[in-house]
């Protein structure tokens, strides 16, 4: 079982705010407030854990074990957990599905809605990555799969966790 801090790395908290921002984005346009109502502030929060470490962790675990060929001759990848054997391939896989679960699961906290925005964002992930759907690999549906992902659900996701019903 990997560690929390190699979990981590392949969860990369770096792009936890890329899917938090359009998340932001919605909750502005459904409150018309800067700063949400205290009150939202719990629901409000538990869905940005969900669009930023567990979506991100689902999506970029399967994505790591599908690019591991490629990967291993790209440089730029040589600290992933997955080149160097901190984090094997079946675990890798198994923490996407485990992550993917958590996401849908934690977000029946938020709402039914958003909730079920979690499960298309994990299915797209999942046909990004996966063969033989594998969208990052056809031209126009990868560029298509990202902005669908970050431009209409992150937004969304945030307009459903302010409006749960």
């Amino acid at each position: 079982m990997p560690r929390a801090r190699d979990v981590l790395a392949v969860g990369r908290p770096a792009f936890w705010v890329v899917s938090v921002v359009p998340y932001y984005v919605g909750v502005l346009l459904a409150t018309h407030r800067l700063v949400p109502v205290v009150a939202d502030w719990p629901r409000l929060l538990v869905g940005a854990v969900v669009m930023g470490p567990l979506l991100w962790l689902s999506v970029l675990a399967i994505n790591d074990a599908y690019d591991l060929p490629g990967d291993l001759i790209n440089p730029r990848k040589s600290k992933s957990p997955l080149l160097d054997g901190r984090v094997s391939l079946a675990e890798a896989k198994w923490l996407a599905v485990a992550a993917g679960v958590a996401s849908v699961g934690v977000a029946f906290f938020v709402g039914t809605t958003f909730a079920l925005g979690v499960v298309l964002a994990v299915a797209l992930g999942f046909a990004y990555s996966v063969p033989p759907v594998r969208l990052k690999t056809r031209a126009g549906f990868d560029v298509a799969a990202n902005s669908l992902a970050l431009g209409t659900f992150g937004p969304l996701a945030g307009w459903a966790a302010v409006n749960p019903t």
